[in-house]
């Protein structure tokens, strides 16, 4: 306890800083192979890790006996550097970094042994503080079967300092001490012993060699008008399209040079702070070339920057710094940037089986992955919450017949989510905003609200968009105004119904866009920074490489001002609106001709009727007495691909006792009519009775091949004195009838084969069968109630399957739970053998060259996993090897 000091010989001291390729981040996270531990210091509380590239050595003081969170009791650093390296104090040279009060991290020069000046305003060097147990040093880390993790969580510092600033170049040896101090417990390590008064035994740190490029003196830099561009998929040069919170953001420095014929080596630093306190890792800094002028739409013609996560909250306040190798310096002004919240949506995917339940016939998952990253890039939105649903929820069908398919499932999820709301107070699940069906084969087709449909189902393979087709297929739904405007397509290359409110001559986004998938690229057929003659993705055009369309700035406006209040929040708020309604959907052909699907009355919220439209759904009374009338607009607008000969709809229409028939009109005439029989049909659930106890192997699901593992029969009687068709919808409950969840809908026949792996598992489940005759409604549940096992998490993950060595591989995954739902982040780790790489949906991993089989662990609460592999290959494309994989 106290004021404790290491001691140790000049010999020991002594180290070799290795190359970072790929620099840390200064985030206050040990991520896994971000540090390079073979120049490790260590001290009595913990160790320092230094590597350099050509513009920062990079620090890791790591304090893993630092167990007490407490950032108000004594926990500092204090580094030094003797800058010239004669080991001796120079008074207004050598340099000592510590934290202010405020947390920012300055610099003082000494004016002899235990001497300083005050701190300097400014330093082009950055530091970020972190606690908690990380992968990259083993004080986090997990057993599986069964499942269990430890966590030491302790205090660390990272530290990015200016070569420069520090009197250093690569390839040189410098010399520095630390101290690393802590309040609970209380502690100070100074290494090597009286650092700060004696500068004979500091550490020598020898800095790997980097070749820099070469400045010319005569060159002089200076800041476009608009020096930093903030951008997270598309922006203009004012920077006046709004940002969204917890989204992928890239800052672009703008930066040119004068006085010479060609381009220069200049460091660009990029600053954050909120309220005059620097944001972790603040100056970001980046070594490239400097063109003489600008091409806006060329990846290396800016410094780019991705911005860490703790910097798209709320208002920062971000300046630049540019450093021309010969030594001059400019600065920029500072600019506040606003980043707005925007909830997330949650999107549900089925991959469409048009084979049959023996032999599917499915799109491949890294299709769908391809398409929902792409999604999740261009949207303004934070994330979305994605629900993988296998293909057995609707059964198998066909491209055409997609849509009703949805639109039936969509019906029975809302009626579960509905009863459970009118019996507990409380969802059993998010209602999905879009549910969209991935066929593996066909164009795309949507089911807007301005065509008559309720906007919230869509399906598609790959159509003019290609790897943007769910993001053109969903956005047609997410404008949900009557007439429709910014959710219909952009004119080019044969789209129909054009936008009228579209502001360009022509279909491209105009401005330059930024995909902010790593990594960043430049070739000739695939592009990070997306130039403005990119079609929108809402045009059928296509740019020739990837992306094959992009956002504009009017899309990602539209989108962003007009996205609606999640589902979920807005049923709950109508949830006093819960009446008997009649479940209705349909279709109404381009020939004249329509259909009416079965109906049946359950609780419900009425649908929204608009003022005007070209059909319409009434409820008549026996004398044709019009009780209600529901209008509504169908249009019909063809894609490229297939044409569009059928619009599809799915209400909720009050109750009405004295009714007796629902008739459809179109174009002022009667088309179709469901007639009410006399009398309601009667249905007796048989199996499962109750009392049964029914396991779930806990197989793991997987897209492309799922296939139905553990079932549960269910089985009813059901009567009709009138003789009509009878349909059924079931639902199935883990608790009692406390919570409810969807099967399937609209069947005929007196059975089902229930699929244990799609429904919640259950001490007291019971199952209802719900039975209608066109319209007349009748229901029964279980005699008793049974046990369902519980699951294992639902596992899906995705990376490139190649990689250039030294750039970090992005991993994507998601778990989700039937009995807890989405699982969090940290419930999802990554491991390469027995190395554990890190936890999360979204991790980058350096990786040496070769091949690399990653596999991705999901735990839910009960403590069951599932685990998912993926191959990747670290190299370069010509080297990939000849086989098969």
């Amino acid at each position: 306890s106290g004021f404790m000091v290491l001691a140790a010989s000049p010999s020991s001291l002594a180290i070799i800083s290795p190359l970072a390729s790929t620099p840390p981040q200064i985030d206050g996270v040990v991520g896994f192979g971000e540090w390079n531990q073979s120049s490790k210091v260590n001290f009595e509380n913990g160790f320092m890790v230094a590597a350099n590239d050509g513009i920062r050595l990079y620090v890791l003081l790591d304090l893993l006996y630092d167990n007490v969170d407490d950032p108000g009791s004594g926990d500092y650093f204090w580094i030094t550097f003797d800058v010239d390296d004669d080991g001796q104090i120079d008074a207004n040279q050598d340099l000592n970094y510590g934290p202010l009060a405020n947390g920012n991290m300055r610099f003082q020069y000494y004016l002899g042994p235990g001497q300083w000046t005050g701190v300097q305003p400014s330093t082009r060097s950055s530091k970020a503080k972190g606690f908690g147990c990380f992968f990259g040093d083993g004080t986090f880390w997990l057993t599986f079967f069964p499942f269990s993790s430890r966590c030491n969580r302790h205090r660390v510092w990272e530290f990015g300092f200016d070569l420069a600033e520090i009197g250093a170049s690569p390839g040189e040896t410098i010399h520095m001490g630390f101290r690393a101090a802590s309040g609970t417990p209380a502690f100070v390590n100074d290494v090597p012993a009286n650092f700060y008064s004696s500068f004979s035994n500091l550490i020598a740190v020898s800095l790997s060699s980097v070749a820099l490029p070469s400045a010319n003196p005569a060159a002089t830099i200076q800041f476009d008008t608009n020096p930093i561009e903030v951008t997270q998929a598309i922006q203009n040069r004012s920077n006046t399209l709004p940002l969204v919170q917890d989204k992928a953001t890239v800052a672009r420095l703008y930066v040119d040079v004068n006085g010479v014929a060609t381009s220069q080596p200049v460091i660009g630093y990029l600053y954050g702070s909120v309220g005059g306190v620097d944001l972790p890792g603040s100056p970001l800094a980046v070594l490239y070339q400097v063109p003489t002028s600008i091409d806006r739409a060329q990846l290396s013609h800016t410094a780019n920057f991705a911005l860490p996560s703790s910097w798209d909250q709320g208002t920062v306040t971000l300046s630049g710094k540019a450093r021309h190798l010969s030594g001059s310096e400019i600065n920029t002004a500072n600019m506040n940037i606003t980043f707005q919240a925007r909830q997330t949506p949650t999107y549900w995917y089925i991959p469409i089986n048009t084979g049959s339940a023996s032999s599917p016939t499915l799109i491949s998952t890294s299709e769908m992955d391809s398409q929902r990253s792409y999604l999740q890039t261009v949207y303004p939105v934070p994330g979305v919450s994605w629900v993988y649903k296998p293909w057995t929820v609707i059964g198998a069908t066909t491209v055409d017949n997609t849509i009703a398919r949805l639109n039936q499932y969509y019906n029975s999820v809302v009626l579960a989510w509905i009863l459970t709301v009118l019996f507990s107070g409380q969802a059993p699940y998010a209602l999905p905003d879009q549910i969209y069906g991935f066929t593996p084969s066909g164009g795309g087709i949507s089911d807007p609200v301005w065509i008559g449909a309720a906007g919230r189902v869509a399906r598609g393979f790959r159509g003019t968009s290609l790897e943007g087709t769910m993001a053109h297929e969903i956005n047609h739904n997410l404008d949900r105004s009557s007439n429709g405007t910014w959710g219909r397509h952009v004119n080019g290359c044969g789209a129909q119904g054009p936008d009228p409110n579209w502001p360009y001559s022509n279909d491209d986004i105009q401005e330059v866009g930024f995909d902010t998938r790593q990594p960043w690229v430049s070739t000739a057929g695939q592009k990070t920074v997306v130039p403005g003659n990119v079609p929108d993705f809402m045009s059928y055009c296509q740019s020739g490489f990837l992306p094959t369309k992009w956002i504009s700035p009017y899309r990602w406006n539209n989108i962003f001002n007009n996205f609606a209040v999640p589902l979920n929040a807005a049923m709950l708020e109508r949830a006093a609106q819960i009446q008997d309604v009649y479940y209705i959907s349909g279709e109404i052909h381009r020939d004249g001709s329509g259909l009416l699907n079965p109906a049946f009355v359950q609780p419900g919220i009425p649908s929204d009727s608009l003022k005007e439209g070209n059909a319409e759904l009434r409820i008549l009374t026996a004398q044709g007495g019009v009780l209600y009338s529901h209008i509504f607009n169908a249009e019909f607008l063809d894609d490229p691909e297939e044409p569009v000969n059928t619009t599809y709809f799915n209400f909720q229409l009050p109750y009405f006792r004295e009714a007796k028939s629902i008739v459809l009109r179109y174009n002022r005439q009667d088309i179709a009519n469901i007639p009410f029989s006399a009398n309601v049909p009667t249905v007796t659930l048989i199996e499962p009775k109750g009392g049964q106890n029914f396991s779930v192997s806990k197989a793991a699901q997987v897209e492309e091949v799922y296939q139905p593992t553990d079932i549960l029969h269910i089985a009813w009687s059901a009567s009709d004195p009138d003789g009509g068709t009878l349909y059924f919808t079931l639902l199935y409950s883990p608790d009692n009838g406390t919570n409810w969840y969807p099967i399937i809908s609209n069947i005929q026949g007196n059975s089902y084969d229930l699929d244990l792996n799609l429904i919640p598992g259950g001490a007291s489940a019971l199952i209802r069968v719900i039975v209608s005759d066109g319209v007349n409604t009748s229901q029964d549940d279980s005699d008793g109630t049974f046990i369902v096992g519980d699951h294992a998490p639902v596992v899906t993950a995705s990376a490139p399957p190649l990689v250039t060595p030294g750039t970090p591989l992005a991993l994507t995954g998601e778990a989700i739970d039937q009995e807890d739902g989405l699982l969090p982040d940290e419930s999802l780790v990554w491991m390469e053998g027995s190395d554990a790489l890190g936890a999360g949906r979204n991790l980058l991993v350096p990786l040496d060259p070769g091949w690399h089989t990653i596999t991705l662990s999901a735990t839910d609460n009960d403590g069951n996993t599932t685990q998912t592999s993926l191959s990747v290959f670290v190299g370069y494309r010509l080297s990939l090897p000849m086989i098969s994989r």
